[in-house]
């Protein structure tokens, strides 16, 4: 075994090194069965020397040196944990990360200030660690392990909490609570999660992680904008807005109790008030049913989850979101219900909505199904109430028919519909996206015209920019290389293409294909 020289490194800091290679080729032809390790030694402050780690690994490894400087007062550890990290970065380099065995990590969204005290001589003075950010960590100086950790708020006005004791801790979860230093007594909570890591049981070695969580965490898992309010009773604390698919922190909510808030929904009116108990560890659900501007109802989920014992995430959800990515203007509803689902107004008669539609089974004494129409404004014909369609199933197809009068078959969209769980903040929530049965795709260079044979044999042509009639159907101008919807003029007639160049002087049109 061949030592080098002692590098030293100081607190942050980083060090390169190799390891030598010279002549490790010619012996490896002289000794093909020998194993060659690359092995580190490591010597913190006053404690003993230990044992080589070997660095061809990636993992966490520990050692437990015992002190061997002189004590002063008797504060020193008889023995600390050493912790290596070992990962390998892009390029086949080693990263190789020396702490102690005890780590701050901040899953807040605030900035969280550090303070260490020495509990054994109140004249020593204390020592504020590097501010730890939102998602970061940080790791205690080996020799400051013992001492007591209080945190804050960075910049806020508040005190420090009591003590982060984890030194009795094989797996405890704990409230810390800080005050706000000024006459109106304001609390601010934060929830500190300590949990010991896998080390060999029995030794009261640092090897914990002091997890900062968020005590309230309420999710707005909905498409529209989200009003909520805090209540202290019946009256107001505060409130806020909150975006669709985004997520809020509270620290002025005690987790240990009950909570109490109000709800809003963009498009509809009122305020709905709420009371989640305090359960411990356990999820509990809740359904308030919501009206808009007409009266419409719309069933709103509540799902309260407690996990750490004292962290709380409050997630509201609908369990449909339909979204339309036809071309047409549909209008949906339960399934005999005669009257159209929530937040639905003349707008959506004429024109296609952009934003995603909120659904849910307002009835339950009606089938949970789905019904589509198309707009009544749309062409100006009379149209039909689709057949329910089993939002529990992945795909389907569903036909929407309008009736023209006079004598005339009725005018039939042919559509097709997607069912998939969402992902995220979604994953309580089914997206249903509604698109067109056929689409046109035009690779070529050329710009195209397409129509239903019968409109080409019988000269019932218009051009696109012509209105509709009973009579006639407008063709379909594709771009090159562009997808168009595409639904059968004539659903009652053979269902055949036709292609027509315009930019071809005389060009003809071809013969009607499947």
């Amino acid at each position: 075994c061949v030592l080098s020289e002692w590098v030293s490194v100081r607190h942050g800091e980083e060090a390169m090194f190799t390891f030598e290679e010279g002549g490790r080729r010619l012996q490896r032809h002289k000794v093909s069965n020998a194993l060659q390790s690359r092995s580190l030694r490591v010597c913190v402050g006053s404690w003993e020397e230990m044992t080589n780690i070997s660095v061809d690994k990636v993992g966490r490894f520990f050692r437990d040196p015992r002190f061997t400087g002189p004590r002063y007062g008797g504060d020193q550890q008889d023995a600390i944990r050493i912790v290596y990290d070992l990962i390998l970065e892009e390029g086949a380099r080693k990263c190789i990360t020396v702490h102690s065995g005890l780590t701050l990590q901040n899953n807040t969204d605030l900035c969280v200030e550090v303070l260490l005290e020495n509990p054994t001589s109140a004249a020593t003075p204390s020592q504020l660690l590097p501010l730890l950010s939102p998602g970061e960590e940080c790791h205690v100086p080996v020799d400051k392990v013992d001492w007591l950790i209080r945190i804050r708020p960075h910049a806020m006005g508040y005190l420090y909490s009591r003590s982060l004791k984890w030194h009795t801790s094989l797996k405890m979860n704990d409230l810390y609570e800080c005050t706000f230093a000024n006459i109106s007594g304001d609390k601010l909570y934060m929830v500190a999660v300590i949990e010991r890591g896998k080390y060999p049981v029995g030794d009261y070695l640092p090897g914990h992680t002091i997890t900062l969580e968020t005590p309230v965490r309420l999710c707005n898992s909905l498409p529209v904008e989200l009003t909520y309010k805090l209540l202290a009773g019946d009256t107001e604390k505060r409130g806020g807005v909150i975006q669709h698919s985004q997520t809020v922190s509270l620290y002025d909510i005690n987790p240990s109790k009950d909570i109490a808030c109000a709800f809003q929904l963009e498009g509809f009116p009122q305020f709905y008030k709420l009371h989640f108990p305090y359960l411990g560890t356990s999820t509990s659900r809740k359904t308030f049913m919501t009206s808009d501007e007409k009266d419409r109802k719309l069933p709103i989920h509540v799902k309260c989850e407690i996990v750490n014992k004292y962290c709380w995430k409050v997630v509201l959800y609908v369990k449909f979101v339909v979204v339309n990515l036809t071309v047409y203007p549909l209008v949906f509803s339960q399934q005999n219900s005669g009257e159209d689902a929530a937040c639905q107004y003349e707008a959506h008669e004429a024109a296609r909505s952009l934003h995603p539609l909120m659904f849910d089974y307002s009835n339950e004494t009606l089938p949970h199904r789905l019904s589509i129409r198309i707009g009544k404004q749309y062409r100006k014909m009379r149209p039909l109430w689709s057949a329910g369609i089993d939002l529990t199933k992945p795909l389907g197809l569903v036909s929407l028919k309008c009736a023209q009068g006079q004598m005339r078959p009725d005018k039939v969209y042919d559509l097709s519909y997607e069912c998939s769980i969402g992902s995220g903040v979604f994953s309580n929530t089914t997206t249903v996206r509604i698109i067109s049965r056929y689409h046109l795709e035009n690779h070529s260079s050329q710009r195209l015209l397409y129509a239903q044979w019968y409109q080409v044999n019988n000269h019932t042509l218009m051009a696109e920019s012509s209105d509709y009639t009973p009579d006639k159907e407008p063709v379909i101008e594709a771009a090159s290389n562009s997808i168009m919807p595409f639904t059968w003029p004539r659903n009652d007639l053979d269902q055949l293409l036709s292609i027509c160049i315009p930019d071809i002087v005389d060009c003809q049109w071809s013969g009607g294909s499947v």
